[in-house]
């Protein structure tokens, strides 16, 4: 997988952007080529198109959120971008709880940390504006299994743990693509990551996880 994060990263190194140098005004043939705001916040929401538990697909939800900065002139391609990450996913099954027998166990895995992040916008297509982005983070990865509450008596409940909560920080290793197109003031975006997260090698679960967003920029 780390050789996989390298060839994105020598993309992004390799490539030329292309970008003009002004926006001719009315004209919305050259707005798709105007270069992007100094700065900017991201905000996107989407799903882990990589996501497993027990061998099962559990795509969750995945969330990113962040700010944007170009580095060098106007016409620069180059942002750095900080920015934090949140993955949820849920899923249940039937266990043997010790005492209860069969029952439904809910198993909640979550990840969040931060990343910087290297991008370059890539030659513009029409009005989309491709761009390549990698770097790397902190994550911290926990995940419980419960049984749902269960009445126990007036005004009380219960719930069973199955198995100890596990919490794991990993460092964590980014790239991936995005397009975006200016709509008004502010200009979405779709944009897919692949996340490896070696820290997580020893309890035998999902290393790789791949966030499908769509977000904006304003």
């Amino acid at each position: 997988m780390s050789r996989h994060i390298a060839l994105v990263v020598a993309s992004a190194v390799i490539a030329v952007p292309a970008f003009a140098q002004g926006i001719v005004s009315g004209d919305p043939s050259t707005a798709a080529t105007a270069p992007p705001s100094k700065s900017a916040f991201v905000l996107s929401a989407g799903t882990d198109v990589l996501g497993r538990d027990f061998g099962d697909a559990t795509p969750g939800l995945s969330g990113h959120a962040g700010y944007e900065r170009r580095i060098g002139g106007a016409g620069s391609p180059f942002a750095i971008r900080i920015a934090g990450d949140y993955w949820r996913t849920s899923r249940t099954f039937i266990a043997d709880v010790a005492g209860q027998g069969p029952r439904d166990v809910e198993r909640t895995t979550t990840i969040v940390g931060g990343s910087a992040l290297g991008v370059l916008r890539l030659p513009s297509l029409s009005a989309l504006r491709p761009y390549a982005l990698a770097g790397v983070g902190v994550q911290q990865y926990a995940n419980r299994n419960e049984t749902p509450w269960v009445p126990s008596g007036t005004n009380t409940a219960s719930k069973s743990v199955y198995l100890p909560p596990v919490r794991v920080n990993s460092i964590a290793y980014s790239g991936g693509l995005g397009a975006s197109m200016r709509v008004g003031n502010v200009t979405p975006f779709a944009e897919v990551r692949l996340v490896y997260l070696p820290g997580l090698s020893e309890l035998g679960v999902q290393q790789v996880r791949s966030p499908l967003t769509l977000g904006v920029r304003f």
